[in-house]
């Protein structure tokens, strides 16, 4: 993977990151029975 490839996810997930905070959704990791585990805040 390119150093191009790492910074174009690096960008798409910000997107969908910023995305989720402005339509009031959090966004994070979530365990397999589907629980939040770790929110990403301070975007």
């Amino acid at each position: 993977m390119s150093k191009a490839d790492i910074l174009r996810r690096g960008l798409a997930l910000y997107e969908v990151a910023v995305g989720a905070q402005a339509t009031g959704n959090r966004f994070g990791i979530v365990d397999p029975d589907g629980r939040l585990s770790t929110e990403i805040v301070g975007l």
